[in-house]
């Protein structure tokens, strides 16, 4: 039996220095089928709302924060069980 990979979406670093960043909207929910590109999350910092796509298709495992969470560059967002090739 093969076991699924799983990567971790990470909040990606933006380059801002001293903002405070909030995941304002998860755009899917877990269990949801997700593919390369994809928004997934939606993350506001000074007012300006920046999506965040899936890195790779596969499954949405779990959300690892909730709406309205503060998070920093590297935070998991949540985790992705790979298609398996």
């Amino acid at each position: 039996m093969d076991a699924l990979a799983r990567l971790e979406l990470v909040t990606p670093d933006f380059g801002l220095t001293d903002e405070v960043l909030v995941v304002t909207a998860w755009l899917l929910n877990s269990g949801d089928c997700v593919t390369y590109g994809e928004p997934l999350v939606e993350i506001t910092a000074n007012d300006v709302t920046i999506g965040v796509s899936a890195p790779a298709s596969g499954r949405l495992r779990r959300l690892c924060v909730e709406e309205d969470a503060v998070v920093t560059a590297g935070d998991v967002l949540a985790q992705i069980d790979l298609e398996s090739a």
